[in-house]
């Protein structure tokens, strides 16, 4: 049996600069994420949640530590290869879509692949079932501003499955939803889960979104602490 985790955190430290003074973040963090591993991270909002995520996600470098894939340092890789690593393994959702606003919500999910280097054909059909699964393919001609906010979340998280990513990263993705429509995302993301047994970690302050991951850290004073879920 092979013990490698998918993704291994060691001595992770982030700092920031603040006029005369260095403000830790993250003080030295250390995680292992194994294939199919749910995972939630809380914590109050400001403590460093984003932060350690986009920088398990290589969107941001530590001060200091390594992120392994695989075996592999990732932050020795060029900044090209860490692009086609984003792009072919990795899967995002945020609070705020960022959905491209001139393109159809069909459009916004092909783009990955497309960028990618699939063809329309395959494009299309890959996003045609994912807004299916998520249900809103009768929406996929309308453009974002055309959709309600759970409806641009469900876009987003097809955009973020095109590609059949190893790990979803997600960061506070009811975060900007109401109640009901922040339950629906919550459903859908296990659903996913469930169906796929794709790894999927989760930043949230949404205690009842994070009691639905079999892992769950609490960030606090720049350690995560393992608790209950």
């Amino acid at each position: 049996m092979n013990n490698q985790p998918l993704l291994e955190v060691r001595n992770l430290w982030k700092s920031f600069s603040h006029k005369e003074y260095q403000i830790e973040i993250l003080k030295g963090i250390d995680l292992k994420i194994f294939k199919g591993n749910t995972i939630a991270i809380t914590g109050a909002s400001g403590v460093g949640k984003s932060t350690l995520l986009h920088i398990l996600a290589t969107l941001e470098r530590p001060t200091k530590g390594k992120v392994f894939y695989k075996g592999q340092d990732l932050f020795q890789l060029s900044s090209d290869a860490l692009a086609r690593f984003r792009n072919q393994k990795l899967g995002f959702v945020f609070q705020f879509h960022y959905l491209l606003p001139e393109f159809t919500a069909w459009e916004n999910v092909m783009l990955p692949a497309l960028i990618a280097g699939w063809s329309e054909k395959k494009a299309k059909e890959q996003a045609r079932r994912l807004l299916q699964e998520v249900g809103v393919y009768h929406r996929r001609n309308h453009r974002p501003g055309e959709l309600s906010g759970g409806e641009q979340q469900r876009v987003a998280i097809a955009r973020a499955l095109v590609l059949e990513p190893e790990l979803i990263w997600a960061d506070e993705p009811t975060g900007n939803l109401d109640q009901n429509t922040a339950e629906k995302v919550q459903s859908l993301l296990f659903s996913i889960h469930q169906k796929t047994g794709i790894t999927m970690i989760v930043a949230t302050h949404n205690l009842k979104l994070a009691s639905l991951f079999a892992i769950c850290y609490e960030l606090t004073q720049g350690q995560l602490i393992r608790k209950q879920c």
